[in-house]
């Protein structure tokens, strides 16, 4: 089986944090090339950081998020030939953090009948598969209906335009053409799977949201169950995000000593986009600091 990865990237200020690094490790266990497309220019010393990773990369602005990467990343391969001889596809992007191997997903899913899968399925908006880690296998990424459906991608001016014009109707697109579809995690009724990370996490799911850390309605665990249970369970993931975060812990060490189960009950934490960090407790805002510079 040889795979072919292309990875979307984008970072406002040109840096390619250590999560990515780890991503792309984990992602090379599972690919035989990766091309590395970013939407705006690293400097040499930050891309110097995954040129032993990666086959190739292309890095501009082109302003058409991560279907906009894929597509870009996916010509790249054909006018070079790169495909001929490869198995599947991997579209992936890092809006995640990577904290275990790929290599389980990619045994299970090896014994699903289908044409094309997802990490995870959604019923958020309407029943679809999620774009942040997609695999087409050759059936599909030789057919027209793939082709175009990339090269038909433009700029959009905002994510959920994008998620409605590209990532939704994927599926439907690609099933009305007679492939078959499947996912690594099935959807919760009516819910986004990536809004449980430590239930996902749990049956082997390897990545998990860079934005339930920022976001509050992209976590409907406790914020702070999840950090401790990161903190113990993948103590070197844990770390590559808080160097994310430019921080020296999203814990205060006298939590260390309680159960995790027991702050579901007690304790919050939410931290805002603008970096507003306020643990909670008892629903009562007791400690708030402002974290560090974010590197995006």
């Amino acid at each position: 089986m040889k795979r072919f990865a292309i990875f979307a990237f984008y970072n406002g200020k040109g840096l390619i944090n250590d999560y990515v690094v780890t991503y792309l490790k984990y992602l090379k266990e599972v690919s035989d090339s990766i091309i590395f497309v970013a939407d705006n220019e690293p400097n040499v010393k930050e891309l110097s950081k995954i040129y032993p990773l990666v086959s190739h990369i292309e890095s501009y602005h082109h302003g058409e998020y991560d279907f906009g990467s894929y597509k870009i990343g996916f010509r790249y391969a054909k006018e070079h030939y790169l495909l001929d001889d490869v198995d599947e596809i991997i579209l992936c992007n890092d809006s995640c953090f990577c904290v275990d191997s790929l290599k389980p997903a990619f045994d299970k899913m090896s014994t699903k009948p289908c044409d094309f899968w997802s990490m995870t399925a959604s019923n958020e908006y309407e029943p679809h598969l999620q774009s942040f880690f997609l695999v087409v296998k050759k059936k599909v990424f030789n057919s027209e209906v793939f082709s175009n459906y990339l090269d038909n991608v433009k700029h959009l001016d905002s994510f959920l335009e994008i998620v409605n014009t590209y990532e939704i109707p994927l599926k439907k697109t690609f099933e009305k053409e007679g492939f078959k579809s499947a996912s690594y995690i099935k959807a919760p009724k009516k819910n986004n799977p990536t809004f449980f990370p430590i239930k996902c996490i749990k049956v082997k799911m390897p990545l998990i949201k860079r934005k339930i850390f920022t976001e509050s309605y992209a976590c409907k665990e406790s914020l702070l169950e999840v950090i401790l249970y990161l903190k113990i369970k993948h103590n070197a993931k844990y770390k590559d995000i808080l160097n994310y975060f430019n921080v020296n812990s999203l814990v205060p060490t006298w939590f260390k000593f309680f159960k995790p189960k027991f702050f579901a009950f007690l304790f919050r934490i939410e931290v805002s986009s603008k970096g507003l960090v306020k643990i909670r407790i008892l629903n009562i805002p007791v400690i708030i600091f402002k974290r560090k510079n974010n590197n995006q």
